[in-house]
């Protein structure tokens, strides 16, 4: 059976009284809730906090390594037809016509001017 929801206030007043070096019962007792809850509910503030540095520390790697579209767009072969075409990522190695023909089903060999 489930408990009363936990309230910001008292997840303050958890973290504080754990930081303050308090024991599971000593904090149950003030926030008139069991032991074993402070502790489940701590551990799970805990586990939050965490997955939120690891994703902050993860944005600053990724942007760290991010590189700006412009500096990514260049002249590249089409896979397809084997023309030059303007890329606008690395990956991008389709041209537009060869790319819409795809998409429509059409044949290679077709003729599609846009």
């Amino acid at each position: 059976m489930a408990g009363k929801q936990w309230t910001a206030e008292e997840d303050a007043i958890l973290a504080k009284e754990f930081a303050l070096g308090k024991t599971r019962e000593e904090i149950a007792r003030v926030l008139g809730r069991t032991h074993i809850a402070v502790g489940y509910r701590y551990r799970l503030l805990e586990d939050k906090l965490l997955l939120e540095e690891r994703k902050k520390e993860r944005i600053r790697q990724l942007e760290a390594k991010s590189v700006s579209p412009q500096e990514n767009r260049k002249e590249r072969k089409c896979l397809c037809c084997g023309k030059m075409f303007l890329s606008h990522y690395s990956m991008n190695r389709i041209c537009r016509k060869c790319r819409q023909k795809r998409d429509l089903g059409l044949p290679d060999n077709m003729i599609f001017d846009t």
